[in-house]
């Protein structure tokens, strides 16, 4: 979380009329709810407590570039796949940004463990076919400007 809040000390969920709600301790006089934060701060928070609360299992992400920042995007992408290791779930995430998959290349690339694929659909003569990028040939679509969004 500190990648988009540098200032955050801490998290704590504080009970307002029976709604729990996240807040954080940025330096300021009082807590600061997260959705104060930024719509990117609520989406890493959402994102990596669905990885937590789902040990083993799969989790589905729409446009996971929305409301993030593509500045940040690889750290996003370090957080995700560090969250998702630890609790051994998969994460299927679509995208429609190319800085997006040049960032989740990016945060593996300089992983231990480079566990990424990427897989587009063509259609070609009226059907439709999945075409999958490992490690080395996103390398290579991505040196060679190739489009494979």
């Amino acid at each position: 979380m500190k990648l988009l809040e540098p200032r955050l000390k801490r998290l704590a969920v504080l009970v307002t009329g029976g709604v729990p709600l996240i807040n954080g301790d940025i330096g300021l006089n009082e807590l600061v709810p997260i959705p104060i934060m930024g719509e990117g701060m609520v989406r890493l928070i959402s994102i990596l407590l669905a990885i937590y609360d789902s040990p083993d299992g799969i989790i589905l992400i729409d446009e996971i570039e929305n409301g993030l920042h593509n500045t940040v995007m690889a750290k996003v992408w370090e957080a995700i796949s560090q969250a998702a290791r630890q609790s051994n779930a998969q994460i299927f995430a679509t995208t429609h940004s190319w800085e997006c998959v040049v960032a989740a290349h990016q945060a593996l690339n300089a992983s231990d463990v480079y566990d990424f694929l990427f897989h587009r659909f063509n259609l070609t003569n009226g059907e439709i076919k999945a075409v999958t990028y490992d490690q080395r040939k996103l390398d290579t679509a991505i040196a060679t400007g190739l489009e494979v969004r």
